[in-house]
């Protein structure tokens, strides 16, 4: 029997783990700040003016680092975000949002191992509670076609916060994708039911309608 393979939501959840504590003096402190600033308001290119002064006021400041690599990835610019959360990690080796934020670019760049390491990283030092690093590791797993660690993430995801419909709806395509139509059908439903978001409602239905057409056949 030939499975279809069906998408994934791959946008891997953004990280708005951004730091805010001062490290290297005032001056640092405020270009970082106000590169937050631009950053939540999607001025990438100006944060990324103001973190690059907050380092180059004081090399040793990770946060900016961070920060600066958030900004990059939103630019696309994922070689630099990937250097700078490179940077922040060295400072800091034991600062799981660094890799959380890192495995966030290894995914959008593709290098799913290198994303579910960091995702792993993140796990471990934060939280085993930590809901977007299962999450996202699970999008990578499932883009690896590895569907039984993908239900195994977007399970644990699912059980902190039943109220993630992404990850019931990435469950419901592993389950669909390695032929386990009435667990996809029942994890499907849910997001046609209780989802605000009218694309990811007809995605769920195309994949749904796929399935009764194709079991009806065998």
């Amino acid at each position: 029997m030939k499975r279809v393979s069906y998408l994934l939501i791959i946008v891997f959840i953004a990280s708005i783990l951004v730091i805010t504590i001062s490290c290297g003096g005032i001056s640092g402190q405020e270009h970082n700040l106000r590169g937050l600033e631009f950053l939540q308001k999607h001025e990438y290119q100006r944060a990324v003016t103001e973190f690059s002064k907050a380092i180059k006021n004081d090399r040793d400041y990770p946060f900016a680092y961070n920060n600066r690599g958030l900004a990059y990835q939103a630019m696309g610019e994922y070689d630099k975000a990937i250097s700078d959360y490179n940077m922040a990690i060295k400072m800091n080796p034991m600062w799981g949002e660094a890799y959380y934020n890192r495995g966030n670019t290894y995914g959008r760049m593709g290098k799913y191992d290198e994303s579910i390491a960091d995702y792993s990283m993140a796990i471990k030092i934060l939280n085993t509670t930590y809901v977007m690093a299962y999450h996202n590791r699970g999008l990578s797993y499932a883009n690896k076609n590895n569907h039984d660690k993908a239900i195994e993430d977007f399970t644990i995801a699912i059980l902190f916060d039943p109220s993630n419909l992404d990850s019931f709806y990435n469950r419901g395509v592993a389950y669909a994708n390695i032929g386990e139509y009435e667990k996809a059908i029942q994890d499907l439903t849910k997001v046609v039911q209780l989802s605000k978001d009218p694309k990811l409602v007809n995605m769920a239905k195309q994949i749904i309608n796929d399935i009764q057409q194709k079991t009806t056949t065998l």
